[in-house]
C-alpha cells in the first residue's frame, strides 16, 4: 500500500515538474543557442588582416528588399510604374523624404527669462 503511494506522489511530481514547459518548445531554455566548438587560438597569423579588408561598396543608394543587387534596381526603373513592386515604389517616396526632410523655424520660448547680472540689480553683491 505505501510503495502505491509513493509511486502516485512521486509520478505526480514528476508530471508536474514535467508540465512547466510545453513539448513543443523543445527540452533546451530559450535564449541559449547550439553552439559548436570552436577551436581557442590567439595566434595573429590565423586571423591574418581579417579586419582591414576592403569591402566593396556601391555608391548608389538600393533598398534593402534588393539584397544588393544593383542589375535588379537598374532594371525595376526601366519597367512602368504600374508593374513596379510595392516595395520598390515605397523605398523611392521614403528615400526622397530623407534627403529633403521638413524643418521647422524654431520660436523664442517665452518662458526662459534672461538673467543679467550686473552689480546695480537689487539681491546681487
Amino acid at each position: 500500500m505505501t510503495s502505491t503511494k509513493s509511486f502516485i506522489v512521486f509520478s505526480l511530481l514528476a508530471v508536474s515538474c514535467l508540465c512547466q514547459r510545453p513539448s513543443y518548445a523543445g527540452r533546451r531554455p530559450i535564449g541559449y543557442p547550439i553552439l559548436g566548438e570552436t577551436p581557442i587560438s590567439t595566434s595573429n597569423d590565423e586571423l591574418g588582416d581579417g579586419l582591414v579588408t576592403e569591402v566593396p561598396k556601391t555608391t548608389e543608394r538600393i533598398p534593402i528588399e534588393a539584397l544588393g543587387d544593383i542589375n535588379l534596381v537598374k532594371r525595376l526603373y526601366k519597367i512602368p510604374l504600374d508593374k513596379q513592386p510595392y516595395w520598390f515604389i515605397n523605398w523611392k517616396a521614403l528615400d526622397e523624404h530623407r534627403n529633403k526632410p521638413q524643418t521647422y523655424p524654431l520660436r523664442p520660448n517665452n518662458y526662459i527669462h534672461r538673467i543679467h547680472k550686473s552689480n546695480d540689480t537689487v539681491g546681487y553683491k
